[in-house]
């Protein structure tokens, strides 16, 4: 396997966690994203569902099937109405480090940075999670990306495997000017993360459901939480469980006046996560304020190093060069 070589500064060019598809409508799903690329592995029978799984998110709020939606706010009782969710959080998070070994999927991103949403983006991913075996790790992080668009990004490759090159990116271009440039840059930089919310390294579903219970239990010590199912939302190829998390009131220990969370029924994985600012004003709508879609999720499809070695014969990787600003690496 090739190692990556030198190390530069350099570039909001990986836009890895940076946006697209707008907020799902009621019957609405998200914007048909652009087809992976070819070379993308196949699916397996494994990719349909994980072993042992039940409707966990159901079962843990009690909710009658035949209802659609649902205040689950507890009456009369003092348990936080965020507990059952957290439960189901810590129960999806253990089944995935357990059967889930790698995905693929198109993913799309939007994320409101400085105040500006940030355009629609769609990337192909491979993901492979880190295994260790007797407390040692056989098998790093690594993730692969490739944007299929906008225009101005498309072809542009990123690739990352925990512990290689100083935890360095490597970044081809892409776009329509200089689309070969390749350089290794800092995934934590400032450079890196002037466009997006959070570095790659936070990316994936694994890293997403550690969040939400990270946030949830922080969310613990406080009230004002309100918390609603829908079972069945039917999203254009998927059926999902749908569960929105409102926080009614702006205060400085919430993060989001609304969440929501899109749990696919087969897979018992999540496949949406949205959430929202509160409105300046009553009766407006409440400002998006990041959006991730994991589109066509086919999870243990058998990567092997080869998909994360810049050498893989699908990849268009050049010669690492050293990027001199982040203009040089700008559409």
């Amino acid at each position: 396997m090739t190692m990556f070589r030198c190390c530069c500064s350099t570039t909001a060019v990986l836009l890895l966690m940076s946006g697209l598809a707008a907020p799902l409508r009621a019957e609405e799903p998200s914007r048909e994203p652009p087809s992976p690329p070819a070379a993308a592995p196949p699916a397996t029978q494994e990719d349909r569902s994980l072993p042992g799984q039940e409707n966990l998110l159901a079962k843990l709020v009690r909710l009658p099937r035949g209802v659609r939606t649902i205040d689950v706010r507890p009456r009369k009782t003092s348990q936080h109405p965020l507990l059952p969710l957290l439960d189901w959080a810590e129960a999806g998070r253990q089944r995935v480090l357990a059967d889930v070994r790698d995905y693929t999927c198109v993913l799309s991103v939007r994320e409101r940075l400085h105040g500006r949403l940030s355009p629609r983006r769609y990337m192909f991913a491979k993901v492979r999670h880190e295994q260790v075996k007797d407390g040692r790790v056989i098998v790093p992080l690594s993730i692969y990306l490739k944007f299929l668009a906008p225009e101005s990004l498309e072809g542009r490759e990123v690739l990352y495997v925990k512990g290689r090159d100083d935890d360095q990116l490597l970044v081809r271009k892409g776009g329509r000017y200089l689309s070969s440039l390749t350089t290794l840059i800092d995934p934590h930089g400032p450079m890196a993360m002037a466009d997006h919310r959070y570095p790659i390294t936070e990316m994936g579903i694994l890293r997403l459901i550690e969040r939400l219970v990270e946030v949830g239990r922080a969310e613990l010590e406080h009230g004002e939480c309100e918390v609603a199912v829908q079972h069945d939302f039917k999203t254009k190829h998927r059926v999902c469980t749908k569960v929105e998390v409102r926080h009614p009131h702006p205060r400085k220990h919430f993060q989001y006046h609304l969440a929501r969370i899109y749990v696919d029924n087969d897979l018992q994985l999540p496949i949406r996560f949205e959430s929202y600012l509160w409105p300046q004003a009553g009766d407006e709508e409440p400002p998006l304020l990041e959006e991730y879609t994991y589109h066509d999720l086919k999870i243990n499809v058998g990567l092997t190093d080869e998909d994360f070695d810049c050498d893989c014969p699908d990849y268009q990787f050049g010669d690492v060069t050293t990027a001199a600003s982040l203009a040089d690496l700008k559409p």
